[in-house]
């Protein structure tokens, strides 16, 4: 059988319609399915940047990169499941004009669609394994991060508090050691008392 990459004309040869008929429905299709989409994945990405920023206190420029993947994705898929549908028409197209002017009837169109939706769900579950990989690792990343930046500020504070503890140690000793001058000078005050009295004696 001879395969060939399917056109606009062909779907709408198909469909029995208007080759711009055809053109628009693609290109509203994909604004339709980038918009939504992209709508839902803006929203993590929104959260994601925004725990990321609020809980490590660190610009990061991670949410460009998602959101740059996020667009590419979309636009991918919904570009191939549009083509897949075109030719999915086209095969259909051409098995109703060949079962209705040759009377024979061939199977090819069966295991073509077979493949067609293997290849869509294979497709769309390694897109959403990919998905999945990405946030996992973004989940990561923002839970290493937060943690990390936790702990070093703890430590931060209880290095703190441990000079803070030494310095009130040194200002204690400090004190001590002039009390006891000062106990040492009201004792030679007193010894020059008791000096000044047996003199008088």
């Amino acid at each position: 059988m001879d395969v060939r990459i399917p056109s606009a004309s062909d779907v709408a040869n198909a469909s029995g319609g208007n080759t711009l008929y055809v053109y628009i429905y693609i290109y509203i299709y994909i604004y339709i399915y980038i918009y939504i989409h992209t709508y839902i994945h803006t929203y993590i990405h929104t959260y994601i940047h925004t725990y990321i920023h609020t809980h490590t206190h660190i610009h990061t420029h991670t949410h460009i990169y998602i959101y740059i993947y996020i667009y590419i994705y979309m636009y991918i898929y919904a570009c191939v499941y549009i083509y897949i549908n075109m030719c999915v028409c086209v095969c259909i197209y051409t098995h109703t004009h060949t079962y209705t002017h040759t009377h024979t009837h061939t199977h090819t169109h069966i295991y073509i669609y077979i493949y067609i939706c293997v290849c869509v769900y294979i497709f769309k579950y390694v897109c959403v394994c990919v998905c999945i990989y990405i946030y996992i690792y973004i989940y990561i990343y923002v839970c290493v991060c937060v943690c990390v930046r936790e702990r070093e500020r703890e430590r931060e504070r209880e290095r703190e508090r441990e000079r803070e503890r030494e310095r009130e140690r040194e200002r204690e000793r400090e004190r001590e050691r002039e009390r006891e001058r000062e106990r040492e000078r009201e004792r030679e005050r007193e010894r020059e008392r008791e000096r000044e009295r047996e003199r008088d004696f």
